[in-house]
């Protein structure tokens, strides 16, 4: 018997002495089955294990409420309120867990100032915005405009998480301070166990539309180096070619960090206790769905690549963005011509429509994350 079978036979056993309600026994046993759970147990030691089957016994309604519940993710939702409670003291932390907080601290701090350091990116975000806003009334009809104008609405949705702003929020609290200046000497506050998950799930957010990002550019990269065989616009289509190359190679390295920092507050929120009152935390579980656990963030890419894989041509034809060229083979430009057309039929683009504005209307009032529709330039009334 392997120690996940083990470990997981003594959890039933003792789930089954002390759990009277049928349908939380069968939750907690679904729970306990999950193989990539089972890794995690085999790397606490016994206190740990022990701290978990006494939280078992003690939120049994919380179990029963994540059965029952149908609540959205938070990171699903653009606007998402945050907890009541943000910052507690650093008497009540869970001692039991084995984990450095200084040595979490001092990394979660280097990748706090990586994420505000991204001039660069942010300079080809205002080069790509600039270069859309002059050729609009030239390119608007193409389809190619449209896939531009499409990064350039995630890049602005993007923009509006702050999610530089989010990382510095989560640090500021262990010395309960209003600016980063006031983060100095020892620590004596920890965020509450609801803060690091709302934290987490505007981690999940960022990432999901930097991968949405990166599908996008690669299309526009493919769509502009048809002009080089067509020999039009060139220097406007190298133009696009190298926003769109730059800004994907940041796009992946940014994601990168920001699952290295989901990760990081995944292993330490653990250690965090909660901010709500026993008796209130039935009641705040039914209004949010802020579960994180160590493969929420790769399980929520996984299913939107797998959803997106369908309908994008980028996973259909991969390039490379230092040697491709569309339509590299030896085809004539009126035959590029016709498949341009019929490209701008299939997305129907008509000759006079006026191509994506810079209207807000269509963020006000809408909290809804549609990672579906994440920056789609469509029609709205």
């Amino acid at each position: 018997m392997s120690i996940s079978q083990m470990i997981l036979a003594g959890m039933e056993r003792y789930c089954l002495s002390t759990i009277r309600d049928n349908q939380t026994m069968k939750f907690i046993i679904l729970l306990l089955s999950d193989e990539k759970i089972m890794n995690i147990y085999e790397i606490l030691d016994v206190k740990a294990l022990i701290y978990f089957l006494f939280t078992i016994q003690q939120n049994l309604a919380l179990f029963s409420c994540q059965i029952t519940r149908m609540v959205p993710p938070t990171y699903s939702i653009l606007k998402a309120p945050l907890p009541p409670v943000i910052v507690l003291s650093d008497v009540r932390i869970n001692k039991t867990i084995p984990i450095d907080h200084d040595e979490q601290l001092s990394k979660l701090n280097k990748l706090r100032v990586s994420f505000s350091q991204r001039k660069k990116f942010w300079i080809d975000v205002e080069v790509l915005n600039k270069t859309q806003y002059r050729q609009r009334n030239q390119h608007r009809q193409f389809h190619r405009f449209r896939r531009a104008e499409e990064a350039r609405r995630i890049l602005k949705r993007f923009k509006s998480l702050a999610i530089d702003q989010v990382v510095n929020d989560i640090y500021k609290a262990f010395w309960n301070a209003k600016t980063i200046e006031a983060c100095q000497g020892k620590w004596n506050f920890i965020p509450s166990k609801e803060f690091a998950e709302y934290t987490m799930h505007r981690l999940i957010s960022a990432t999901l539309l930097l991968d949405k990002l990166q599908m996008v550019l690669v299309e526009t990269y493919r769509d502009h180096s048809k002009l080089l065989k067509l020999e039009h616009f060139v220097s406007l289509g190298l133009t696009y070619m190298a926003i769109c190359s730059r800004l994907s190679i940041m796009s992946a390295t940014w994601a990168k960090q920001l699952e290295d920092c989901y990760l990081l507050l995944q292993r330490w929120h653990l250690a965090f206790p909660s901010g709500i009152k026993q008796k209130n935390q039935e009641a705040f579980l039914s209004q949010s769905n802020q579960i994180c656990g160590p493969h929420t963030m790769q399980d929520a890419r996984l299913e939107y690549i797998r959803k997106e894989s369908q309908e994008r041509s980028t996973f259909k034809e991969p390039l490379h963005f230092s040697s491709y060229v569309a339509h590299s083979s030896r085809l004539p430009p009126i035959a590029i011509l016709k498949k341009e057309l019929e490209e701008v039929e299939k997305m129907g683009i008509g000759i006079n429509d006026g191509g994506g504005g810079d209207s807000d209307d269509d963020d006000n009032g809408n909290d809804e994350c549609d990672f579906e529709d994440m920056g789609e330039v469509i029609q709205r009334e």
